[in-house]
């Protein structure tokens, strides 16, 4: 009698040969010593590897969420960019594989974790001495787990761990790949500390690589030795490629295709460049026969063709639903304003339940915690599980129904919750909330926070040539620099209190001109003095001092010109000559430099100045208007 083959035990026994043959690809060109060592723990790390390679082959994509797809059947390979011009992907793994860092920075939906799994299994197949790590930086969340170097022997090796000292013998010898995703996906507060802690062991273990992928952030420009690299959008050919390659309604898909011509591309680009906004669109277009020109519709589209999908996936089990679409959209969501507010794009099964309670007492709906976790995991597909954790399947989803409680639910919460919007810089929530109700997001926010600017002097406008860095001076534009001799600086930008003023700027950049002043312009210039501190250091690093003193060194502006301010841990009676002539270099490099810096920042408060008065006077119109309907 033949017994049935069980393909669970026959993809464990593939994944078990494939580990050994890595196991023999990547310890072929190590020393003998270091080969006993890694038989005796390669068992510990094996499990980090074969889960690993099983989220990196079988992966559900928005269109077809019901089974796994397998990876490289939908992997359209993104082209990438660096400051020397474009860069193939094979090219960027050789350079990992030599020994470079590399900092993956694109906006949500480009591609950035699927381009970290192509590049995990491309040194997975091809190991050359090299052990790849994978961590999802978003498990550092716990502040218990903030210890990276812990948390990655945990995570890597498992219950039966790796000793401190091998750990650290293998990362001097260079033997790590550490892939880190997913930076934009730590909470805010505990950004800084992890940094730290990124570029303490870049410094630290400089034969190994480190691999780090974010949103666009203002700090990525400090890390001295991690060049920057950005997933372009999709050109044409690509966009063809993915929808040809995704699963889903042949009819439906055929279509489509035959509507996206390279017009109709060009026409829709901000949507159709981005991978997951164009697989959204696809399913939105099969169910709505229309493409939207604001982001905000779209979105409401996608939850429109979820909820609807799911309704017929209902009706086939006779299963009733619980909530209608209105009570679900209100509830869900109250759900995600919370969990963005505890930036928790993840969570728990007890805080999801805890949020969940908290989301039914405010709208009052009446539904029990159980029913709703199960609505929002099979109502939508847009909360998943995984193991014990729940998550957005991606956080533009959570950032979008963020956007509509706080313009349709919590109206009278608006004020401070668009405040919460503006100072996050890298989401698109505020762009929605003005997208969704464009006077309530002026009358609230933007009008009264460029009043209180302008009132303390963060924002002038009538600028005197006889005071060329009144500019600057006023909205206190700071450049600091801190380190301890030996280790990687850290440099960091700052405008005004509690950077109050890039908040509104950066604020009517992202809702008016669709760009990003201090990613692109000032930016550009503080990233330049970035580079320029890091080799001007060096006489620090070089120089007698101890290596356990702290430096921190701020050069800011004055309505005259530069000045520095220098702090150390040390209590000097001098200050040592290495520390002086280095803030006195920065702060001439920043004099330089501060000509075209101060002609940016006039022309773009100018340009704000002139969107602000537009919104007045839109504001004073529609006053006299009302007040000539009611017959006031």
């Amino acid at each position: 009698m033949s017994s049935e083959l069980d393909p669970n035990a026959i993809a464990a026994a593939t994944l078990s040969d494939l580990a050994k043959e890595f196991f023999v690809g990547s310890t072929r060109y190590l020393k003998t010593t270091t080969k006993k060592k890694w038989e005796k723990i390669f068992p510990n790390f094996e499990k980090h590897l074969t889960e690993v390679h099983k989220r990196s082959t079988s992966v559900k994509v928005l269109c077809s969420p019901d089974a796994p797809t397998d990876f490289q059947s939908v992997y359209v390979c993104p082209k990438l960019k660096g400051v020397d011009g474009e860069i193939e992907e094979f090219d960027l793994v050789s350079r990992i594989r030599d020994g470079e860092n590399a900092i993956i920075r694109s906006n949500g939906g480009t591609g950035k974790t699927f381009l970290m799994r192509h590049i995990w299994l491309s040194l997975f197949t091809e190991p050359k001495g090299k052990f790849p790590v994978f961590i999802e930086l978003r498990g550092l969340n716990d502040p218990s787990k903030l210890d990276l170097e812990t948390y990655i022997r945990a995570m890597a090796f498992k219950a039966g761990g790796i000793s401190v000292e091998n750990f650290r013998e293998f990362c001097n010898e260079g033997q790590f790949i550490f892939l880190f995703d997913g930076f934009d996906e730590v909470k805010r507060e505990q950004r800084a500390p992890l940094e730290a802690q990124i570029l303490e062991m870049a410094d630290r273990y400089l034969k190994c690589s480190f691999i780090v992928t974010g949103r666009p952030d203002d700090r990525f420009s400090s890390w001295s030795r991690f060049p920057i690299f950005s997933c372009l959008p999709f050109s044409y050919d690509q966009f063809c490629e993915l929808i040809e390659k995704v699963p889903f309604d042949s009819v439906a898909k055929k279509k489509f295709q035959k509507l996206s011509n390279e017009t109709f591309f060009n026409n829709h680009k901000d949507f159709l460049s981005n991978p997951l906004l164009s697989l959204m669109m696809l399913m939105t277009y099969k169910d709505h026969a229309e493409i939207p020109s604001k982001l905000s519709v779209f979105y409401e589209n996608c939850f429109l063709t979820l909820f609807t999908r799911h309704d017929a996936l209902k009706e086939q089990y006779h299963r009733k639903k619980k909530l209608d679409q209105d009570e679900f959209r209100r509830v869900f969501s109250v759900f995600c304003f919370f969990s963005y507010l505890k930036q928790k794009p993840q969570m728990g099964e007890d805080e999801l339940r805890t949020l969940t309670s908290k989301a039914i007492e405010f709208t009052g709906i009446g539904i029990s915690v159980d029913d709703l976790v199960n609505e929002f995991i099979e109502t939508v597909n847009l909360i998943e599980k995984d193991g014990t954790i729940f998550r957005f399947i991606h956080r533009s989803f959570q950032e979008y129904f963020a956007a509509y409680c706080a313009t349709k639910v919590l109206t009278e919460k608006s004020k401070e919750a668009l405040s919460v919007f503006a100072s996050r810089h890298l989401d698109t929530t505020l762009r929605l909330c003005h997208e969704m109700h464009p006077d309530l997001v002026a009358s609230e926010y933007l009008l009264p926070e460029y009043k209180r600017c302008s009132e303390s002097g963060l924002l002038p406008t009538n600028f005197q040539k006889s005071k060329p860095f009144e500019a600057l001076a006023a909205c206190q534009f700071k450049l600091s620099f801190s380190f301890t001799k030996g280790h990687e600086i850290s440099r960091t930008t700052s405008w005004g209190p509690c950077n109050q003023y890039q908040d509104i700027v950066s604020s009517f950049d992202r809702i008016f001109l669709n760009e990003n002043y201090f990613e692109s312009g000032i930016g550009d210039m503080t990233y330049e003095l970035h580079t320029i501190c890091g080799e001007e250091s060096r006489a620090i690093h070089d120089s007698k001092m101890k290596r356990s003193v702290t430096i921190d060194v701020e050069v800011s502006f004055t309505e005259t010109g530069v000045d520095y301010d220098i702090s150390t841990s040390k209590d000097y009676s001098r200050i040592p000559k290495a520390i002086s002539i280095f803030a006195e270099t920065m702060k001439g490099h920043t004099l330089t430099l501060s000509g075209n810096l101060e002609k940016l920042h006039r022309r773009k408060n100018v340009a704000v100045a002139k969107i602000v008065e537009g919104l007045s006077e839109q504001a004073e119109d529609r006053s006299t208007s009302l007040i000539e309907e009611f017959g006031l």
